[in-house]
């Protein structure tokens, strides 16, 4: 799933550093998600899918990922000068932890996608099929 999706909004393909990737380069992270999110949509349409959207399960498990990725900018907020980003030093909270970006590299995140990708299914995707 990898960021791109959030459930309850079935067939929305999201481009967006809120839960997806972020680096330097945000043009190559642009055609990582892009490509990410082409190939979603040819396997809806090769295989007659009319509606797809995220398990409860797939979502928890990609927030965990990005859990997993964050404690290198924590321990860096923690000891910044207070200021925009990092909340003037205040405690964190869930709400802004569910809106934390995928924090290793633009390559990280591309090989997330691509391993998903490769595993040729819609794995942790709710799928509706034309009837």
């Amino acid at each position: 799933m990898h960021g791109v999706m959030t459930r309850d909004f079935p067939n929305f393909l999201m481009i967006s550093t809120v839960q997806g990737g972020f680096g330097t380069n945000f043009v190559h992270y642009l055609t990582e998600t892009s490509k990410h999110c082409a190939h979603i949509i040819r396997m809806c349409l090769d295989e007659g899918i009319t509606q797809i959207e995220p398990s409860a399960d797939a979502e928890e498990d990609w927030f965990n990922v990005l859990m997993s990725k964050v404690m290198g900018l924590g321990v860096y907020n923690a000891s910044c000068t207070p200021g925009y980003l990092n909340r003037e030093q205040a405690a964190g909270d869930m709400k802004g932890a569910r809106g934390a970006s995928f924090m290793g590299s633009v390559e990280e995140y591309a090989d997330q996608l691509i391993a998903w990708r490769d595993a040729s299914e819609l794995t942790g995707v709710v799928v509706t099929k034309a009837n």
